[in-house]
């Protein structure tokens, strides 16, 4: 059971997704080509003030809860949990869409080119390539964390200076996030059809990349505290 505001609001996301596209086709003999390429400016933001300022309270009637003498009374059961948010709402300290933080951009960049070959009345085959590449999705523009910036008070044996603070954990974490440039999306295909062409075999494969945003962690803590 639970007590309090209601945890999940008030919040509220936008984006816009502005993009520039050209797609073009060409044909020559029993070859047609296609082509293109895009380019988009993402923005995702909002806000989102889990919890809120006011107390909320996790109430769980479990033996190590119980206080009272009656297990069916509810108020016998001291809570499991107190949980107050900072009030900041925001996940970034980028500002956006009228926020003071909480923008997360990206420039989105795409290319390809493909072919369709009819190589005899009853064989079609395709091929093509594809580039894309998503920037900034996993705080690529922060640098990493050294000791240094770690509050001397809270300063341990081996951490000093300019040593990367995620390398304290483990050799190699404490570097740049990577963003990649090498996304390439092959494919190939077939298409057969015998005969009177009532039936058709088809076939085919490709390679692709899926983008998954990362950031609200990384950048929470950049938020001032109200």
């Amino acid at each position: 059971m639970n007590a309090g505001p209601n945890f999940l609001a008030p919040q509220g996301t936008f984006q816009t997704d502005k993009q520039f596209r050209y797609d073009g086709t060409w044909t020559k003999g029993a070859h047609t080509f296609k082509f293109g390429f895009d380019l988009n400016r993402l923005a995702s933001g909002g806000f989102a003030a889990f919890y809120g300022p006011s107390l909320y309270t996790v109430l769980s009637a479990t033996p190590g809860n119980l206080v009272g003498t009656n297990p069916a009374d509810p108020t016998a059961y001291i809570a499991s949990a107190y949980v107050i948010g900072n009030g900041n709402g925001l996940f970034s300290e980028r500002p956006g869409f009228g926020l003071p933080g909480g923008l997360d951009p990206s420039w989105r960049f795409g290319a390809y080119v493909a072919d369709t070959w009819k190589a005899s009345q009853s064989l079609t085959l395709t091929g093509g390539l594809r580039w894309s590449v998503d920037t900034d999705r996993a705080n690529q523009d922060l640098a990493t964390p050294l000791c240094s910036s770690v509050d001397p008070s809270l300063q341990f044996t081996g951490c000093t200076g300019n040593t990367p603070l995620f390398d304290q954990y483990q050799v190699g974490l404490g570097v740049r996030t990577h963003q990649p440039y090498a996304n390439f999306g092959p494919q190939a295909g077939f298409n057969f059809s015998p005969g009177d062409h009532k039936t058709s075999l088809r076939g085919g494969m490709a390679s692709s990349t899926k983008q998954r945003l990362q950031q609200h962690g990384e950048r929470a803590h950049r938020v001032r505290s109200k």
